[in-house]
């Protein structure tokens, strides 16, 4: 894969480069390692394209964590309880996991439901996160980089995500860069590098 094109938001991109170019050369090397075309694995089951050969973003992603996970970087949880209830969520978000089904069980909430945060990789506070699907996951992508700042003290987030050719080889539906692009705008997401196949 290359970079063909790239979003730096709030310099986060030259953050990494003073702060923390090992990382980034990492990053930018475990992007450029992967040959895209040996991933043209799934046949299209969609009407206007029955048949065609595409990418396949489980495949992609297997081998972006086989190698990530081979340089350090590995998958963040952030795992807490939710309620509607809006007055006990000052006392909620204070307490730790463990504590808070309790919590929320002695307020008269019969069952709790679990949640978590998830992000793909991080290595010294840096948070990477693969995006191939659709545009609802680079939303939930923000989300998460957002949240996980605040709580497990990450500082710079990197999404990519392919570029609209990309797409045409994969399902049209899918996210692609321009389209994620206007989507940011003033998030916490610093970084963002488009991935050509």
């Amino acid at each position: 894969m290359e970079i063909a094109q790239k979003y730096s938001h709030l310099n986060g991109e030259e953050y990494l480069i003073v702060h923390h170019k090992k990382l980034y050369k990492e990053i930018i090397e475990t992007i450029e390692s992967i040959d895209a075309s040996k991933f043209m694995t799934k046949e299209s089951n969609e009407k206007t394209m029955s048949g065609k050969m595409l990418y396949s973003p489980i495949e992609l992603n297997k081998t972006f964590n086989t190698k990530f996970n081979k340089l350090g970087w590995n998958e963040s949880r952030y795992q807490y309880y939710i309620t509607t209830e809006q007055k006990l969520l000052p006392g909620l978000i204070l307490l730790p996991y463990e504590e808070q089904k309790e919590f929320l069980i002695s307020k008269g909430i019969k069952s709790p439901i679990s949640s978590y945060k998830q992000t793909d990789f991080v290595k010294d506070q840096i948070a990477v996160e693969v995006q191939f699907g659709k545009n609802r996951q680079l939303r939930q992508a923000r989300n998460v980089m957002q949240h996980t700042k605040k709580t497990q003290f990450t500082n710079t987030h990197i999404a990519f995500c392919p570029t609209h050719e990309s797409t045409l080889r994969k399902n049209q539906k899918n996210l692609f860069f321009a389209n994620a692009l206007r989507k940011i705008s003033t998030s916490d997401l610093k970084y963002l590098a488009e991935n050509e196949f």
